[in-house]
C-alpha cells in the first residue's frame, strides 16, 4: 500500500462497482451532496497503484465527516482484507483527515471488515465519542418464539381482530408517520420531497397495517441497504389508533415479510443517540427480541 488518492464520482464507482453500503453509492452522495461544502472520494490504493479500500468523506460546519448525510459510513473494498492492510489503511486515513468524524454500522454489516475497521482505527489513535444502542433482528431465527410472552398475546389478539400488513404508496405511509411524529412532538428529519428524491436511488418498502375495517393504523418506511439486509427508517401508528398494539404487529409482519424473502437482518436502527438510549424504546425493541449492538462514532 502506497498513499491515498482522490478520484472523480465516476473513478470512484469504477473502482468500487459494488458499495458495501447503500449509503456509499454514487447516486446517493450525489443527491445528498448538497448538505456539504465539499465532498471528497478518496481510496487507499496497493502497492500497484491498484484502489483497494475506499471511502467518501464530507466537509460540513468545517468539519470532515463520515457519513455526512446517512445513518453511518464504512469502507467500500472488492474483497476482504488482512489487519495489517487495514492498520495501514487506517494511519494513511488518520494522516489525511485528522479530526474526521466516522460512525461505522452495527455488527451485522459485514461483521469481519467491520470489525476490523473498528479496531485498526482505535488502534491508530482514534479517540471513541460514543456508542449508539443498535437493535437488528436475525432472520434465521424464529421469531415467535423470541418474542416475550406478552407481545405473542398481543399478536394473537391483534390477528384474530383482523390487522393485516400490505405494501402501500410511498407518500400514504409517509403521512401517518408525519402524523405521529407531529403529535409526539418529534421532528421528521426527512420532508416528503426528499423522501420521493431519495427512493429514486434506494429501492425502498412502504407498508401499512389496517385494521378489519380497512382503517390504516401504523405504517413503516423500510430500505434495502446491503445484501440481505433491511433498515426500518421511519415507522409510527396514527394519532389514538383505533386497535391495541398496531406497532407490536406492524413489527412482527415486517419480520416475517423480510424473513420470508430471504434477507438475514431486519435493522430496527438505533434507540436513542449521542450513546444515551431511549430506554422506552429500547425496551420495546427488546421485547420482540432484537438483539443490540454497538454503532461507534470515533475521531480520528
Amino acid at each position: 500500500m502506497t498513499k491515498i488518492i482522490n478520484l472523480s464520482a465516476e473513478d470512484y464507482s469504477r473502482a468500487f462497482p459494488h458499495p458495501s453500503v447503500v449509503y456509499n453509492s454514487m447516486a446517493f452522495t450525489s443527491l445528498n451532496a448538497v448538505r456539504a461544502t465539499s465532498v471528497s472520494h478518496m481510496a487507499i490504493t496497493d502497492s500497484s497503484g491498484t484502489p483497494i479500500l475506499g471511502l467518501t468523506v464530507g466537509e460540513r460546519d468545517e468539519r470532515m465527516l463520515a457519513p455526512f448525510s446517512a445513518p453511518f459510513a464504512m469502507f467500500d473494498f472488492n474483497r476482504e482484507h488482512r489487519a495489517e492492510t487495514m492498520l495501514e489503511a487506517a494511519r494513511l486515513l488518520r494522516d489525511r483527515f485528522p479530526g474526521l468524524l466516522l460512525t461505522l454500522p452495527p455488527a451485522p454489516y459485514w461483521p469481519a471488515m467491520n470489525a476490523k475497521t473498528l479496531l485498526a482505527l482505535l488502534a491508530s489513535g482514534a479517540r471513541q465519542l460514543h456508542c449508539d444502542w443498535n437493535y437488528h433482528i436475525d432472520l434465521s431465527r424464529d421469531f415467535r418464539a423470541d418474542l416475550t410472552s406478552s407481545n405473542r398475546n398481543k399478536l394473537r389478539r391483534a390477528e384474530r381482530e383482523g390487522l393485516s400488513l400490505r405494501r402501500a404508496e410511498p407518500m400514504e405511509a409517509y403521512e401517518i408517520i408525519r402524523l405521529n411524529r407531529d403529535h409526539k412532538g418529534y421532528r421528521l428529519a426527512m420532508s416528503a420531497e426528499l423522501v420521493e428524491q431519495t427512493i429514486k436511488v434506494v429501492k425502498a418498502d412502504f407498508f401499512v397495517v389496517d385494521d378489519s375495517r380497512g382503517q390504516a393504523q401504523a405504517a413503516a418506511m423500510v430500505y434495502h441497504v446491503a445484501p440481505q439486509i433491511a433498515q426500518l427508517i421511519y415507522w409510527g401508528d396514527i394519532p389514538q389508533p383505533s386497535v391495541r398494539n398496531a406497532m407490536t404487529v406492524l413489527a412482527a409482519l415486517l419480520t416475517e415479510h423480510y424473513r420470508n424473502a430471504g434477507f438475514r437482518v431486519f435493522d430496527l436502527g438505533p434507540s436513542g443517540g449521542a450513546g444515551y438510549p431511549n430506554l422506552g424504546l429500547s425496551e420495546f425493541k427488546e421485547s420482540l427480541g432484537a438483539i443490540t449492538s454497538p454503532k461507534p462514532t470515533l475521531q480520528l
